[in-house]
């Protein structure tokens, strides 16, 4: 009887068998994105936010074209972080928009994986 990995063992072992490369990084790109969406749930961990900190809107974004582009708060409180976005045309509509309330679940210290 054959016996079947389990855990790690059975991950590494069909990694193993991935040729394309491509796939390869898609697969990793998401795992890890999954894994940062885990460790943003985590409602025991509780953030702190200072004036001068660069922040990095999370997937909760909306619109999004705004996910991973970064903007710098200027004044914190209890639920929401008001921040200043840089004139970029990237941020489209946004940028150079000054004071924006986000809600704290939005952003993240950490940049999206």
């Amino acid at each position: 009887m054959t016996e079947i990995p389990t855990g790690d063992e059975y991950v590494l072992d069909m990694i193993e068998e991935i040729d394309d490369l491509d796939l390869l990084k898609e697969i990793v790109s998401r795992a890890s994105i999954r894994i940062a969406n885990m460790v943003g749930e985590d409602k025991r961990e509780k953030p702190t936010y200072r004036r001068g900190d660069i922040v990095f809107f999370t997937n909760g974004i909306s619109p999004k074209y705004l996910f991973g582009k970064t903007a710098t708060v200027v004044k914190v409180n209890d639920k929401s972080v008001l921040v200043n976005v840089p004139d970029e045309p990237q941020y489209r509509r946004f940028a150079g928009a000054r004071n924006v309330r986000c809600p704290k679940g939005i952003v993240s210290t950490r940049p999206p994986v």
